[in-house]
């Protein structure tokens, strides 16, 4: 923009006017291109980023499938079900190009050349558990270096979830979820059986949240886009105790409110990402159970009587007083209370929003 004036002499004050106008408007031109450039990089950022998940979420779920869906296919080096076998070829070499499209990682070359080991124990017809470990050990390693959220952002409650399996669900699996809704009939292959132990105990929560989310490709299972982020999660978290007895979730319950659980801290993000199979093998049945009652509700992770700071604060201030009193067990045991009751439940909520 440039200002001209009329008057063939222009006066001091008129030149000082336009040459304070002209600045004033290049002020502002350049902040407004600084504020276009900004929007422009971060919306460039944050599409990237996006990207970048999904890319690595298609991965780890191809990755889950491989590493359950694979024994399936071989028994001692041969072929059983050609179609299935095919797929899984299919799926291995899908993995390497997915993680060839991600962005560059000091772990990236890595991560590809165990892809590129994956899909030759499967044309190989390796053991179902060489290739499965392998598979799950890949996937973790992606989680690690891409940083990978595998857990919801809040805590569901699964109210109405059973509902929304009903609705979405059920004409193919089944109203129990046996596999054999409806329509299963005319389905290859046939629907999942959420009771089937062998299976299910190798899926974890994040891993049926990314079949609910992406599909299946080759077989009826779409994805559901239609659903919030928040009932995929639930019905994941829904599935996976499916096959649990109501007494199994009930002992559970049992070892988590009453403190008796000597287990390894749950957090949302070990609830969702191990197998009810890695929990037994590592922590053993009471840790096991206590995992699948936070699995059948999740909000108990947090639902503690008096999961506040100031509650914290209030017993740390009584163990102060009591402690210089001389009284240290007492001390002690409000101390205790502050952290247990008051500020871990806190850092729990904390950790699944961080």
């Amino acid at each position: 923009m440039e200002i001209q004036l009329s008057l063939a002499t222009p006066n001091v004050a008129s030149v000082r006017k336009a040459e304070k106008l002209q600045g004033t408007h290049k002020v502002v031109y350049l902040g407004r291109l600084t504020l276009l450039f900004f929007a422009l990089f971060f919306h460039s950022f944050v599409f990237a980023s996006e990207s970048t998940h999904r890319t690595a979420q298609t991965a780890l779920h191809i990755l889950d499938y491989l590493s359950v869906d694979y024994g399936g296919t071989i028994f001692l080096e041969k072929v059983i079900n050609q179609a299935e076998y095919k797929e899984q070829l299919e799926f291995s070499k899908r993995s390497i190009q997915l993680l060839d499209e991600l962005p560059d990682h000091p772990s990236k070359t890595h991560l590809v050349a165990q892809a590129s080991v994956l899909s030759d124990l499967i044309q190989a017809k390796a053991p179902s558990g060489l290739v499965s470990n392998t598979a799950q050990q890949l996937r973790q390693e992606i989680i690690e270096a891409y940083q990978v959220s595998v857990a919801p952002k809040s805590i569901s409650t699964l109210k109405g979830t059973a509902e929304l399996f009903s609705q979405n669900c059920a004409k193919c699996h089944g109203a129990e979820g046996h596999g054999d809704g409806p329509e299963s009939e005319t389905l290859t292959p046939k629907p999942a059986n959420f009771h089937d132990s062998a299976r299910m105990g190798q899926r974890n929560v994040y891993g049926l949240y990314n079949t609910i989310t992406l599909g299946v490709s080759g077989t009826a299972m779409e994805s559901h886009p239609e659903l919030t982020d928040d009932q995929r999660w639930s019905l994941a978290f829904y599935l996976s105790n499916l096959r649990i007895s109501d007494e199994y979730i009930e002992r559970g319950r049992k070892s988590w409110e009453d403190r008796s659980y000597r287990g390894p801290a749950p957090n949302l993000t070990s609830l969702t990402s191990l197998t009810s199979n890695e929990i037994s093998v590592r922590y053993g049945e009471q840790t096991n159970a206590v995992y699948a009652f936070l699995c059948s509700k999740p909000d108990a992770l947090t639902a503690i009587k008096h999961s506040t700071l100031l509650f914290a604060t209030e017993q740390l201030d009584q163990a102060l007083s009591l402690f210089r009193s001389g009284d240290q067990s007492q001390a002690l045991r409000y101390s205790v209370d502050a952290y247990l009751e008051g500020f871990d439940p806190m850092e729990i909520s904390l950790g699944n929003l961080d």
